[in-house]
């Protein structure tokens, strides 16, 4: 069988030809499988593609997910801080830039 790491490179290729359903399927079936632990960069590419289709609460849970998991390096909160300030959540924005801030 294909492994997490091999849909989550076909998402990606996807992703470049702008095919978006495509592309989330291949990052669920990414996630579906490596379901023991969130893969940040994973989640924030799956964020992205939600929000060039609009389905803006299910963005926000990719980002609640990453959150509540934790990420490991400063530049994943400050790309999770971004992406809540695109939002308009200042308030998780903070949360996360001060998370960036602490790690770096």
């Amino acid at each position: 069988g294909l492994y997490a790491s091999d849909y989550e490179s076909l998402g990606d290729e996807f992703l470049e030809l702008e095919c978006y359903e495509e592309a989330l399927d291949c990052y669920n079936k990414a996630i579906e499988i490596d379901s023991q632990e969130v893969n940040v960069d994973l989640y924030l590419c799956k964020g992205d593609i939600l929000h060039k289709m609009q389905n803006f609460d299910e963005e926000m849970v990719c980002y609640l997910q990453i959150m509540d998991a934790g990420a490991h390096f400063d530049w994943q909160y400050q790309e999770l801080g971004d992406r809540w300030s695109r939002l308009g959540h200042s308030d998780k924005a903070s949360v996360c830039y001060a998370r960036a801030r602490d790690l770096s």
